[in-house]
């Protein structure tokens, strides 16, 4: 069984690598998200990169960036990723509610 994750490299100023935004992807044709809920997008991400392919050897030892939907943060989904050398990127499509805020800031007092 084939499993695919994508990364997009993010650069610091002096344009060295700081880490990688982990995205999904079907299959090894396609260069963009084909439609599936960003939630099963999300999922597919950390089970591929965690359980198949192993997260270090995707990051290399950056960081990873791993993006997070409203549901899946309230969730806890993130728990399974070390804390340590994952970021959470909420999607730009979720919605500046109170409960996120809340969320937010709870994460960023656990580290």
């Amino acid at each position: 069984m084939d499993v695919f994750v994508a990364r997009q490299p993010i650069f610091d100023r002096a344009r060295e690598v700081y880490g990688y935004e982990l995205l999904f992807r079907s299959d090894d044709f396609t260069d963009v998200c084909d439609g599936v809920l960003s939630h099963d997008a999300t999922t597919q991400v950390i089970a591929n990169a965690l359980l198949t392919i192993g997260l270090d050897n995707i990051v290399c030892g950056k960081k990873a960036f791993v993006n997070f939907d409203n549901d899946l943060l309230a969730g806890g989904a993130y728990s399974v990723l070390p804390k340590e050398s994952t970021i959470l990127e909420i999607l730009e499509s979720s919605q500046p509610t109170e409960e996120l805020f809340n969320l937010c800031r709870e994460l960023k007092s656990q580290g």
